[in-house]
């Protein structure tokens, strides 16, 4: 039945794939072989011919290079992309730079892709070539951006400082938030300002300066970048700065950044790093994560009663008590007011159950002094262990939320484990 159908839909390609003037290929299910390929997508590629399913099949990559032919992949891989998504890509055509979009839409089992030139900055009036060449010499990050605020162009230097976020391998606007900023909170913060700079622009400011954020690279580390928007004629044209020696060259500004001034521990961005390199560790080993949420009992109240300066030095104590339980190579970090996150270092031979007693007992055990107070904690734990490799970061948090509120509901003071 299935070659039937295969053979089905051939005869019908046949019919039309010639007969459209628009670039057409047929692609594989995994969109990584061009099964097909009409004359004008031939002219546009500058391929010596057309080939239709009977012939000889192509890679992708070999076809549009492997950066283009990834996004293609990645494109097809999304499924809350609506059909038809025009991507940008850029490619290397008769040694000059091309400036094409590509859409995808399922054809059978596989899918079409639709090419066609879009050149980004033909309005400029500068030979594109020449143009590009003039914008990768430059040593900070340039994006430009259509009406639309769809990315068209990216410089050299975004792509070096970025990896995998330059222009020839994020399909999407969304995929760039969601892999430069992990920590759900801090992604909307950064989205809100985008759009904040998108409204502005097209009201007319010269500028927006959507001011310093720590953002997540394909290598995995963390770099402190400045984002300026601003008119570019018809388009939109957006500097990057890279911020990041000069935050490392003062250990104060960095300290700030990483971890909670008044705590000590780290801070969500801070905590989202370090915990990717430990679960990605247990992942490779095959071993469990342990992740504990934990909650200071009504600390409204040990404010009001106490006043502030108590109030802040029982969450220094609960962070020193936990901390000493839970070791060095563990991540302890202040998620806002009285919630505390730690993860265990996934080398730890204790189980969560015996550990996350012993940071319960050592929180409420002994009263804290605060000048002539003593004053009682009480605290709320939710525990996650599970195997990294069936879980996110953020789903493992998801899990030991429901537990802690679970604890909270059962009357304080305890700690409940996550159920998968």
């Amino acid at each position: 039945m299935g070659l039937m159908q295969d053979a089905r839909e051939d005869l019908s390609l046949d019919l039309w794939f010639e007969a459209v003037s628009s670039a057409v290929l047929l692609l594989s299910p995994d969109a990584r072989i061009v099964r097909a390929c009409n004359g004008a997508a031939a002219e546009l590629l500058d391929r010596p011919a057309a080939w239709r399913p009977d012939a000889p099949s192509v890679a992708l990559d070999d076809l549009l290079g492997p950066a283009a032919a990834l996004v293609v992949a990645r494109h097809v891989a999304a499924p809350t992309l609506p059909p038809g998504t025009w991507m940008p890509l850029l490619l290397s055509v008769r040694g000059e730079t091309r400036h094409i979009g590509v859409a995808c839409r399922r054809y059978g089992a596989g899918w079409l892709a639709s090419i066609e030139p879009r050149e980004s900055v033909a309005a400029i009036g500068v030979p594109d070539g020449t143009f590009r060449r003039a914008l990768d010499a430059v040593p900070i990050g340039i994006d430009i951006f259509d009406e639309d605020f769809r990315a068209v162009f990216c410089n050299e230097y975004l792509i070096r400082t970025l990896g995998y976020y330059g222009f020839n391998t994020a399909p999407t606007f969304d995929a760039w938030f969601e892999n430069a900023y992990p920590d759900p909170i801090y992604r909307a913060e950064a989205e809100a300002t985008w759009n904040a700079a998108v409204a502005a622009v097209r009201a007319g400011a010269p500028v927006a300066d959507q001011g310093e954020w720590w953002v997540r690279c394909e290598d995995g580390q963390t770099r402190r970048l400045r984002f300026i928007l601003q008119p570019f004629g018809r388009y939109s044209l957006q500097i990057t700065l890279d911020m990041t020696e000069r935050y490392r060259a003062d250990s104060d500004l960095l300290r700030l950044a990483f971890f909670d001034e008044l705590t000590g521990a780290s801070t969500r961005v801070h905590f989202r790093e370090e915990t990717e390199k430990l679960t990605a560790r247990a992942r490779s080993d095959g071993l469990l994560v342990t992740l504990m949420l934990l909650d200071v009992d009504h600390f409204k109240s040990i404010n009001d009663r106490y006043g502030h300066g108590a109030g802040d030095t029982v969450l220094r104590e609960v962070v020193g008590r936990s901390r000493a339980v839970v070791g060095e190579g563990a991540v302890v970090a202040r998620l806002g007011g009285d919630e505390f996150v730690m993860v265990l270092s996934p080398n730890d031979p204790r189980r969560a159950p015996v550990v996350a007693e012993a940071v319960l007992q050592a929180v409420v055990g002994e009263p804290v002094p605060a000048g002539p107070l003593a004053v009682a904690v009480t605290a709320s734990i939710g525990v996650f262990e599970g195997d990294p490799r069936c879980h996110t970061l953020d789903r493992m948090m998801e899990l030991a939320d429901r537990a802690l509120y679970v604890a909270k509901q059962d009357g304080r003071g305890c700690l409940r484990f996550a159920v998968a």
